[in-house]
């Protein structure tokens, strides 16, 4: 009976289950083989239709970049000037032009013709050559230049714009509409090549028949490097070039053809066809599909186990919910305690960190508290972009952690600032082996993207509990203490000390103090101290220098004031005060030059140099009477408001000295850049000259230097006699020190009264402390 059910149910089982299924999956099976290999030749013919084009894209596109490369260059306001004449400024040329379109645009060859058609410049494959070796291509160039020029006449192609001729509607050109260039895929020196010839002109355009302007000249040749693009921009398999056209099993061939018709070559690839690749990927899943449904109809006695199959699946993907969710919640709990760029604990962790630390400090064991800030920091950021600062930054972040290990904790508290916990295990033998390990290795050099970059780091220490166990109390120390870190030089550590705390609750006062003064400016003056020629030992020139009488603590030096009114935000208030006072001396004395000190943070001012003049004017006084004394900093600070600040006010007709010449980075490019009109060699080699060898030949070869390239040299600090002959005999132009003078009240210089001092015997004896009166002054009447 049982066995009779059994065979019962599997006769009716298989007619109404199995035997219908089979014939719908046999029926489905075939349809979906008969679909998909129509739809696969259909793919095929659209897609060999569509990449018929690429190739043309790939050509169409490399003519349009090297139109709008040539654009980028060749429109100047001194492109013309430049390339015109007879001595053309080719190393002008080689620098904005040849170079730009050959490393940045990928240009083989550049040449530059002037009006006549005359090449001025070659380069070919990034090496310099003769103009006269633009006869080798001339012949295929020509035409082009004749289109350009209006000699010749044709309509526009696909990446043209001819002079009087429509933009075709299918154009890609991607240039401006008022550049005029002529651009087409030719045949130079056998090869094929993609040719512009771009018309150079000035930013706003002018009139056609106003010029012959020079023409720009770019080939780009179909190398193996244009293909390699081919094969990523435009999806292309194999492409290659071929002059008869021939191609090989699977492969198709583009002729590629000038505006003539000609047929100057063969553009052969390898189609894809997608049809054939989707019937090989999809008919072994349909097969799978098949067999999964026939496997469906034949397991149906197993539904209960799969229906099990299926809970317990849903119980694992609750379960992987669960421990992503998990993840997720350990993941945000990092990052709350942790900075994203360097995985270091941030400044919220570091504070739980420091205060666990400082409970130890309470038993009398040390703790020691380290801020860090990275020495030119800001110059790496300026000079090869945040990306690579932040790269500095995370290899800062693991050369400390090779250093300072745990129960020790570093930190990144923000930008280019580290601070570091060094637990008492840390500090059997003081802080001072860990600190110098953490110099060393940061002057290291850091490889930037295939750029090396060198810095340093200040450090500033607290140790508790000598200096207290409160936390915000020794971050404020440590700070104290970085600070003179970096005043001291950089690159290096201070421990904290009260007289650092008594430094800075001094520069406050004097900060408030100065800010009070700033308001009327009567406790300040501008005296002004000679300046001699070494010749005719007259004077020639004053400089001003302002001086701040304290009611209370009398004469403050300007090294002390100074730098404060510069961080406080003062020093532009005070230093168009001493303009306006040196202005008022210049006016009444048009026989002088005065020269006014400034400040480098005066030239990050927006539209400094047009506020000066307009000053400077207003006073009724000529720009070239002023001259402006910046340091080797200002130079040093190579960003584009500086560079446009010192090159304005040259244009304006103010005189540019480079004061305290030596004592910093000097270099002949800074001179060439700027272009200087003075230097003014620093007191500390005047004040050794006689004493030191190196003082000797140093101002010996700093003179020599400023004569070569045509500048005045001013020696300042003159006090002896040794001194000002040996001055004279190098050959400096201009004498300044207590040897003639000390500075004096603006009147003594109106009146004449410093001028007709008596002449002081050569072989009297020199300036020194006890001439505080600048007796020894030293005139010709």
């Amino acid at each position: 009976m049982v066995a009779h059910k059994l065979a019962n149910f599997e006769w009716r089982f298989r007619r109404t289950v199995l035997l219908p299924g089979m014939v719908i999956l046999a029926v489905a099976g075939i349809l979906t083989a008969v679909g998909l290999f129509r739809a696969s030749e259909a793919v095929d013919k659209i897609s060999l239709d569509a990449q018929t084009w690429e190739p043309y894209r790939a050509i169409g596109r490399g003519l349009d970049s090297m139109a709008l490369a040539q654009e980028t260059v060749g429109i100047c306001d001194v492109c013309e000037a430049k390339t015109a004449g007879p001595n053309p400024d080719v190393e002008w040329i080689d620098r904005n032009i040849g170079r730009k379109l050959a490393y940045l645009y990928r240009a083989h060859e550049v040449y530059v013709l002037n009006s006549a058609d005359d090449p001025v410049y070659a380069l070919v494959r990034g090496a310099q050559i003769a103009p006269e070796k633009f006869s080798e291509v001339q012949p295929e160039i020509m035409y082009f230049a004749d289109l350009v020029r209006g000699r010749k006449v044709r309509a526009n192609g696909f990446s043209d714009r001819l002079p009087g001729q429509p933009v075709t509607p299918f154009t890609a050109v991607t240039t401006s509409t008022t550049a005029i260039h002529a651009t087409e895929v030719a045949r130079v020196r056998g090869q094929l090549a993609l040719v512009s010839v771009f018309r150079m002109r000035p930013i706003s355009p002018i009139e056609e028949a106003e010029t012959s302007p020079p023409l720009l000249v770019a080939v780009r040749y179909l190398d193996a490097a244009f293909l390699a693009l081919a094969v990523t921009q435009n999806m292309l398999i194999e492409p290659r070039l071929s002059d008869d056209g021939i191609v090989a099993a699977g492969e198709v061939a583009m002729p590629l053809m000038n505006m003539e018709q000609e047929t100057l070559g063969y553009f052969v690839h390898k189609p894809m066809l997608p049809g054939a690749y989707l019937l090989d990927e999809l008919l072994p899943m349909a097969i799978a599909g098949m067999l999964i449904v026939a496997a469906l109809l034949l397991t149906m006695s197993l539904k209960l186990r799969h229906m099990m199959k299926v809970e317990h699946r849903q119980i694992d993907d609750l379960r992987q919910a669960h421990t992503e969710l998990s993840a997720k919640e350990a993941q945000a709990h990092h990052l709350a305690y942790h900075d994203v760029l360097t995985g270091l604990p941030n400044r919220g962790l570091f504070t739980n960190e420091a205060d666990k630390a400082l409970v130890l400090a309470k038993d009398d064991r040390p703790v020691c508290i380290l801020l860090l800030d990275l020495d030119r920091f800001k110059f790496i950021n300026d000079r090869f972009g945040h990306l690579a600062g932040d790269a500095l930054i995370r290899e800062v972040a693991s050369r400390l952690t090779e250093i300072v290990k745990p129960p020790s904790t570093i930190s990144r508290l923000g930008g280019d600032e580290f601070a570091v916990i060094l637990h008492p295990d840390d500090l059997v033998d003081g802080p001072e082996g860990i600190l110098e390990e953490i110099k060393s290795a940061l002057r290291q050099p850091f490889d930037l993207f295939g750029n090396q970059a060198h810095v340093g780091v200040s450090i500033g220490v607290a140790m508790a509990p000598e200096c207290g166990i409160d936390r915000t109390e020794l971050m404020r120390k440590a700070d104290i203490a970085l600070y003179q870190a970096k005043d001291a030089g950089r690159d290096c550590h201070r421990f904290f000390t009260d007289a650092m705390d008594e430094s800075v609750q001094l520069r406050a006062m004097i900060e408030a103090d100065l800010r009070r003064a700033s308001m009327t400016f009567e406790e300040f003056k501008v005296v002004y101290q000679p300046q001699i020629c070494a010749k005719t030992n007259k004077m020639v020139g004053c400089e001003a220098l302002l001086r701040w009488n304290h009611p209370i603590h009398g004469q403050v030096v300007p090294q002390i004031f100074i730098p404060i009114a510069e961080e406080a935000g003062l020093i532009s208030a005070l230093g168009d005060w001493v303009v306006m006072d040196a202005c008022r001396l210049a006016r009444q004395r048009p026989d002088l030059s005065v020269a006014v000190n400034l400040s480098p943070a005066q030239f990050l001012e927006e539209g400094f140099a047009e506020r000066l003049s307009a000053d400077v004017r207003r006073m009724g006084v000529k720009e070239s009477q002023i001259e402006l004394e910046v340091t080797e900093g200002v130079l040093l600070d190579d960003s584009d408001k500086v560079r446009g600040a010192v090159r304005s006010l040259r244009e304006r007709g103010f005189r540019i000295a480079l004061d305290d010449f030596g004592t910093g980075y000097s270099s002949l490019s800074y001179l060439r850049k700027f272009e200087v009109d003075k230097i003014k060699i620093d007191k500390s080699f005047v004040q050794s000259l006689g004493h030191s060898e190196d003082a000797d030949a140093i101002v010996t070869a700093v003179v020599t230097l400023a004569h070569a390239m045509g500048l005045a040299i001013t020696a300042e600090g003159v006090e002896e006699a040794q001194q000002e002959k040996f001055l004279r005999k190098a050959g400096c132009t201009e004498l300044q020190g207590f040897l003639f003078s000390e500075g004096v009240p603006a009147n003594e210089i109106v009146s004449g009264a410093v001028e007709s001092a008596a002449l002081r015997d050569t072989e009297a004896g020199s300036y020194s402390a006890g001439d505080p009166a600048g007796e020894n002054r030293r005139f010709a009447a």
